[in-house]
């Protein structure tokens, strides 16, 4: 089984400069017909500070695979 995307949005809460990114994704529904994914994006600092930088959600649609 494949997917398509639905839907897929990003909100930018802050920049950054230098550091790092992490992000943290998971699953919040997989039914059959629609899979709901989201995903935290957290900035951290060189200083060992972390703060919000994004959030995303997704929307996909499983397909059958056709290749």
């Amino acid at each position: 089984t494949e997917v398509v995307t639905v839907e897929y949005k990003i909100n930018f809460l802050a920049g950054f400069a230098d550091g790092e990114l992490r992000a943290v994704g998971r699953v919040a529904r997989a039914g059959k017909r629609i899979i709901v994914a989201t995903a935290d994006v957290t900035h951290l600092a060189a200083d060992g500070r972390q703060s919000a930088c994004a959030l995303m959600q997704q929307t996909l649609v499983p397909v059958p695979k056709t290749y």
